[in-house]
This record gives C-alpha cells, sequence and structure tokens, in this order.
C-alpha cells in the first residue's frame, strides 16, 4: 500500500504572535483569524521493500537503519512518537520553499504524521494531527513558533483561535462572517519578495526584545476588538471589509516596528507596491522574508499590476481557499 497525504499552507490575517507560547505564559491568551490556502505540501509513504533500511527523500535524500539515527529532526520525531517499527520510504514536495511565511514547516509535518498513521491504520482527525504536530515542533523540538500554523493548515477553511497557556487551543465561531470573511480572501494576492529567512531567528529576536510585549498585546487587543464588533456582531460586507482591511494595516504597523521584523530591501518593496496601486495589508509569517499580502484596486486587473510589478523584479499571484485541511488516501 502506498498512503499519500497534502496539506494547505496557511495565512494568517490577525493575531499572530499571540500564539506564541512565552507570551501565553506571561499573558493568559492569545487569538488569530487565518485561513488555508489551495496550495499544499504532499508527503507519500510506503513500506520499504528492502525491509533492511528506510529511504527519505525531501529537500535532501538520506537512508536510515535507525529511527533515531535520521537526521531530519520533524521526520525522525515523526516516526518515533508514531511508533513506527517498519522500515519506510517517504517523498515529500510541496509548492512553497520553507521560509516563505506560509506555514511550510507544519505543512510539511502535518502531511507525514498523517500519511504514516494511515500507512499504519491508525488514520487521526485534524485536531489530533494539528495538536501532536505541536507538540513534536514546539514542545519536544523547542521550536520557538506558535500554534496557530498547525491547526490552521490542519483544519482547512477560516478559522478563528484562541489559544490558552498551557497548550490549549479553543475554535472560536465565525457565524455570519464567514461568508464575508469568504469573499474578503478572494480579493487577496500574494507577492513574492524573493527573500527567504529563517523562521527561528526572527522569533527569537522577538522574543529576546523586551518591548515585544507590548506590541504583541496591541496586535492581541485588534483582533479582539476586531471578533467582538466585526464577528460577533453582523455588519453590512462594505463595512466589514473596510474594518478588517484597517485591522490588518494596524496590526502590521505595529509589527514592523518590532525587532528584527523589517529591513531596507523589504521596506522598497512595501513602497513599491502602494506606489503601483496596491493596498499592501501585511508581511505574512515571522517576518523579514517571505510574501507580502495585498488586495488589488477596481480600477486594476491582476495582469496589469503583475506587467508592472515584472518591471520591479517582483511576481504577484491570486489566493484561493482551501476548504479542507489535511487529506489522505491510499494507493
Amino acid at each position: 500500500m502506498i498512503s499519500v497525504s497534502r496539506t494547505p499552507y496557511r495565512i494568517s490575517l490577525l493575531g499572530g504572535g499571540s500564539d506564541l507560547d512565552w507570551f501565553l505564559a506571561e499573558q493568559g491568551y492569545g487569538m488569530t483569524l487565518g485561513f488555508a490556502i489551495a496550495d499544499y505540501s504532499y508527503a507519500i509513504t510506503a513500506f520499504s521493500p528492502l525491509n533492511t533500511k528506510g529511504i527519505l527523500n525531501y529537500s535532501s535524500r538520506e537512508e536510515y537503519i535507525h529511527p533515531e539515527n535520521i537526521s531530519h529532526p520533524l521526520i525522525r520525531s515523526a516516526i518515533q512518537r508514531l511508533s513506527i517499527n517498519h522500515f519506510i520510504e517517504l517523498s515529500s514536495f510541496g509548492s512553497f520553499q520553507h521560509g516563505s511565511g506560509l506555514g511550510g514547516s507544519s505543512s510539511f509535518l502535518i502531511s507525514i504524521l498523517s500519511s504514516l498513521s494511515n500507512l499504519y491504520s491508525q488514520e487521526m482527525a485534524p485536531l489530533d494531527i494539528a495538536k501532536l504536530a505541536c507538540e513534536i515542533e514546539i514542545d519536544l523540538l523547542g521550536s520557538p513558533i506558535g500554534r496557530q500554523d498547525q491547526y490552521l493548515s490542519a483544519l482547512g477553511g477560516i478559522n478563528c483561535l484562541k489559544f490558552s497557556h498551557p497548550g490549549t487551543v479553543d475554535i472560536m465561531p465565525l457565524r455570519q462572517s464567514e461568508v464575508h470573511l469568504t469573499k474578503y480572501i478572494s480579493s487577496l494576492l500574494l507577492v513574492d519578495t524573493g527573500i527567504s529567512r529563517q523562521t527561528y531567528s526572527v522569533l527569537n529576536a522577538v522574543k529576546e526584545d523586551h518591548s515585544s510585549i507590548e506590541a504583541l498585546l496591541i496586535i492581541r487587543s485588534i483582533i479582539f476588538d476586531f471578533y467582538q464588533n466585526a464577528i460577533i456582531t453582523p455588519l453590512p460586507y462594505s463595512e466589514f471589509e473596510t474594518r478588517l482591511t484597517r485591522a490588518i494595516q494596524s496590526s502590521w504597523a505595529v509589527k514592523k516596528s518590532m525587532k528584527a521584523i523589517m529591513n531596507s530591501r523589504l521596506s522598497e518593496i512595501e513602497n513599491t507596491l502602494s506606489s503601483v496601486g496596491l493596498v499592501v495589508l501585511k508581511l505574512l509569517g515571522a517576518g523579514a522574508g517571505g510574501f507580502f499580502l495585498a488586495t488589488l484596486p477596481n480600477h486594476l486587473t491582476l495582469q496589469e499590476i503583475n506587467e508592472t510589478l515584472q518591471l520591479y523584479g517582483l511576481n504577484v499571484r491570486s489566493v484561493s481557499l482551501s476548504p479542507a485541511g489535511v487529506s489522505t488516501w491510499s494507493l
């Protein structure tokens, strides 16, 4: 049997950073709003026919005899936590490279966990996979990332999440706003900065900066106010759109003042995007690289803006919502 799993990448709209464990430990709770996109990472697993070694193909290739000697920490930890006692062959690939700000490492890990559990006829629910992925990345391996990536990717669709210390995640009701959010997402664009960065180094710099707490408290207050006044309280779409754009941009204004988030090249790109008519919302992910999120004014077309941005060495693409989260099937 061959087990195939795919997991969407994610985009965070509001609240990013308030899901970090060190922030939760000090401030009690955090909230994020985000969604899964129709771009995926894939994992394909099977029992090794050799039965003398396992073979792993990802961005590198390695063979193993003992799982503890696997060099890739996520693959090694997944095999050990699931108590995989047979040699396996694994291949993985995805739409984006790690460091893009789209939750690539979590999407990668979730695909592996889902594919392996299916291979062993021990299928896991998306919530359980998200929880296990958090335990591996954050609790076991000590990654400084938050917990929104795993849940947004595993669950799919649009989700507002509340995080409490230690490690509790609750799904908040979206009510009628889910229709508005779906429409809003259809207008979004991704602009590739061409800059890849190490998420861990950025987040460690944020943690070490004492002023980060104040910034994250403001970011948390923005999503809390938006949830109370635009999600719980029904609004016509035009007002909802205005409030959401304002909330995202307000959060971004706070975040980009934080340590290690921006650099001169990113500031140059952001100014370029504004000068050609795009409404810049935020830089995705931890910061320091990846994709800018923007919207397209009604008087411009995607083709027009793409032709213009290519003159600056930039590429833009539309965003599509993935209603489904992690999916697995057998061949």
